[in-house]
């Protein structure tokens, strides 16, 4: 029985592996990646599906897309943005009036009033706490006694 790897049989007919891979899938058959084997059968079939000419089983068409109509959209949605941009710089300019109007206690207060920063958590290791190993205890033989130095 002969068989074949999909990078391979994706080179032969000059489309991507990843393809190739996505049509077998969505077929429901079970090829995992550009490095499965795939029977003679199986290889006949991705051949008729990416071949162009007589084999061409399907034919996919999509809608005419009127041009007119995207392009009006487009500036639609750029005159919303333009006229909410004004909208915005007008309420600015009376925020300022009102801040100018208030009392200069009351602008005080506001500056006074900073939100405190929460103090970072401490940075724990994830792995389990190792303490420090107790000194080694020597072992061995005792000294008795110790004599002095034989005079020369």
């Amino acid at each position: 029985m002969a068989t074949t790897r999909v990078y391979i049989l994706a080179r032969e007919l000059g489309v991507k592996s990843s393809a190739i891979v996505e049509k077998c899938h969505d077929e429901g058959l079970d090829v995992k990646n550009h490095m499965s084997v795939i029977s003679a059968g199986l290889a006949a079939t991705i051949r008729e599906w990416f071949s162009e000419g007589d084999n061409i089983t399907t034919v996919e068409t999509a809608e005419k897309v009127d041009l007119k109509k995207v392009r009006v959209r487009k500036k639609a949605v750029r005159k919303r943005a333009a006229e909410k941009a004004k909208e915005q710089k007008k309420a600015e300019p009376t925020e300022a009036a009102v801040a100018a109007e208030e009392k200069p206690e009351k602008r005080k207060r506001r500056r006074t009033k900073k939100p405190k920063k929460p103090k970072p958590e401490p940075i724990v290791p994830a792995g389990p706490m190792l303490e420090k190993p107790e000194p080694a205890q020597l072992s061995g033989p005792q000294v008795i006694r110790v004599e002095a130095p034989e005079p020369l």
